[in-house]
């Protein structure tokens, strides 16, 4: 992964078929819906390697499926794609990210800073300056 560039960009239909694969080829089970207004994807190497994607309730955006490639875990690939998830919610008018605390990925968010409330994960949005939807596709900048 040294030296490759994590592109992140909002999920779309022609992608369904290598979400598909991505799932089926760690076993995960599949979630639903795939894409939509809230579901990102991330690729390395034009390779798809992880998706998330959730929906906006009141003033949170609820985490429905958060996932990366078994391979490429502890690798900043998921805290990449949460910031970018974090800077939808955030032009979206979201507050906080929640996710239910059976989530598979429950432990990964308890390291990337939720915190349990009241039988769920959240963790408040940073502000992001408003401007133009465009920087939610670019890289993550490196950390």
């Amino acid at each position: 992964m040294k030296g490759q560039h994590l592109f992140i960009r909002p999920a779309e239909a022609m992608d369904e078929h290598a979400l598909r694969r991505l799932y089926v080829a760690d076993e995960a089970p599949l979630p639903e819906p795939l894409v939509g207004p809230v579901a990102l994807v991330a690729k390395l190497a034009g390779t798809l390697v992880a998706h998330t994607s959730g929906e906006v309730d009141g003033p949170d955006l609820l985490i429905r499926s958060f996932y990366v490639s078994r391979e490429l875990r502890h690798k900043r690939i998921g805290r990449s794609l949460l910031i970018r998830l974090e800077e939808l919610a955030a032009r979206m008018q979201c507050f906080r990210l929640v996710a239910a605390m059976d989530t598979p990925c429950a432990g990964f968010l308890e390291n990337a800073g939720f915190v349990q409330t009241g039988g769920i994960l959240t963790r408040n949005i940073e502000r992001f300056p408003a401007g133009n939807d465009e920087a939610i596709i670019q890289p993550a900048p490196q950390r």
